[in-house]
């Protein structure tokens, strides 16, 4: 599955709220849940696969840097 990150960020961007600004801290769940709400069904059992796969081992270090 592919990172969400950038839909996240646009979605603050798109708002005019900041990167690392109070009011991205504030926003960052509902923001995320809005996004996990849209998951299809596929997308959702290679996220729950995937966060086993980590739980079991490390994620990539360029995963954990993100």
């Amino acid at each position: 599955m592919k990172s969400k990150k950038k839909e996240i960020e646009a979605k603050f961007e798109r708002a005019g709220i900041a990167q690392e600004s109070t009011g991205m801290i504030k926003g960052y769940q509902k923001v995320v849940g809005c996004i996990m709400g849209k998951l299809t069904q596929e997308e959702r059992d290679a996220t729950a696969k995937q966060a086993d796969e980590w739980n079991e081992e490390q994620p990539l270090a360029e995963v954990q840097a993100e």
